[in-house]
């Protein structure tokens, strides 16, 4: 599960730090990229977001590539699928979602239909 242009997660004991310091490689090497001489990296709330979206990404390209796939080709998660139950999509982003009655409560987006995660996996 060796990831490019991740850090490596093993260095890193805190969720907020391994978000950060993606944040920070991704902005060097956007920096080299552009050859901009720049001293100092100040993160934004896009780029923690930006780097969560990142291991979230990785996280299920890992743990569910079939039904990653499955679902962008618009058919539909095989029965012997660990997430079948769960009823899964794809949202926008391209991140495995959830559905289901929950839909009909008042409540935001992201409580209504939260990201599929395996808790197995070392993210």
């Amino acid at each position: 599960m060796v990831h490019d242009d991740l850090p490596d997660i093993r260095r890193f004991s805190n969720w907020n730090r391994l978000i950060r310091a993606t944040a920070y490689v991704k902005k060097f090497i956007d920096a080299c990229r552009t050859k901009k001489k720049r001293r100092k990296f100040t993160l934004t709330i896009a780029d923690l977001q930006e780097a969560e979206m990142r291991w979230l990404y990785a996280s299920q390209r890992d743990c569910f590539a079939l039904e990653k796939q499955l679902l962008s080709s618009n058919r539909q998660v095989q029965k012997s699928s660990r997430i079948f139950s769960l009823s899964p999509y794809m949202d926008d982003d391209g991140l495995l979602r959830i559905l289901g009655r929950i839909d009909r409560a008042e409540a935001p987006f992201e409580v209504k239909r939260p990201i599929i995660l395996d808790p197995k996996h070392p993210y």
